[in-house]
């Protein structure tokens, strides 16, 4: 209860701002989407706060604060380069 119009506008916004270089996996929308919780992997720290800078551009993340949660290696790819896994959620 909270979001009357659902939380299809949410994954619009998710899929409509993307970024090459990151990907997410998984999304937790909680509170009537005034909870956020993103998580998902990036070949480079620095694309995670463009992403959520161009996802605040979205009519359903417009005005919403995160806070970076965790940003650490797990992997490296064929080409050497390093995966980050991030989680970031709303500010509370």
């Amino acid at each position: 209860i909270g979001s009357t119009a659902g939380f299809s506008e949410y994954l619009s916004d998710l899929s409509r701002y993307h970024l090459g270089g990151l990907r997410l996996t998984g999304v937790t929308l909680s509170n009537g989407g005034n909870n956020v919780q993103l998580e998902g992997e990036v070949l480079s720290p620095y694309l995670v706060p463009q992403y959520f800078q161009s996802l605040r551009q979205g009519q359903s993340f417009a005005g919403k604060e995160f806070e970076t949660i965790r940003i650490v290696d797990i992997s490296g790819t064929d080409d050497g380069r390093q995966i980050k896994q991030f989680r970031v959620a709303t500010a509370n």
